[in-house]
């Protein structure tokens, strides 16, 4: 495989995952079989443009022909606005949630729910970077889709919401208490240095 299709086949797979889903998920969604996408993304077969298209819009990508001379400076701009876009999407979706938070301040103004959610979006906001990783982003999509669902049809039982906001607090938690493996020093002194 050239190095050009194996960089092609490393962004498709790095969208697939950026959103979350498995080869199976993007299967489903294209039409096309997961064994062909798998093949794709390893780089062994070519990809017939129609299928390539569909994919990229898929992926929420653009097929763009630019002169070669200026790739550097297209590249420099994508990796600045992927990075702006993850920000403003994390923090966008935790905002999202203002309005589930002053009903709830109204409803129930007293609430240990309310007062966790409110710590919630700001922990999320503060932490928007992190929302980087790989299926970072779906993950709290979902979970502000599950927080809004369980809200609408809490009442006086709050329950429901306290869990959607569990598994909230679960990605915040999974996002900023990350172990890195342990470094170990390249050399040691020994005991007489």
């Amino acid at each position: 495989m050239s190095y050009q299709a194996e960089a092609f086949a490393q962004s498709l797979r790095q969208a697939r995952l950026q959103k979350g889903w498995s080869q199976r998920d993007l299967s489903g969604k294209a039409g096309i079989p997961q064994a062909h996408i798998s093949r794709i993304e390893s780089g062994a077969v070519n990809v017939k443009v129609s299928t390539l298209v569909e994919l990229a819009r898929l992926l929420d990508l653009e097929l763009v022909l630019a002169p070669r001379a200026s790739l550097p400076a297209v590249k420099a701009l994508i990796r600045e606005a992927e990075a702006s876009h993850d920000l403003r999407s994390a923090r966008g979706l935790a905002n999202s949630l203002q309005p589930v938070l002053r009903r709830l301040r109204i409803e129930h103004p007293r609430s240990s729910t309310t007062e966790r959610l409110a710590t919630l979006i700001l922990d999320v906001i503060a932490i928007a970077p992190l929302f980087q990783t790989p299926g970072a982003l779906g993950q709290l999509e979902d979970a502000v889709a599950g927080i809004r669902r369980a809200a609408d049809s809490a009442g006086d039982d709050l329950k429901g919401l306290d869990a959607a906001i569990n598994g909230l607090a679960k990605i915040r938690s999974g996002l900023v208490h990350v172990r890195t493996p342990a470094q170990t020093p390249a050399y040691s002194l020994d005991e007489e240095d």
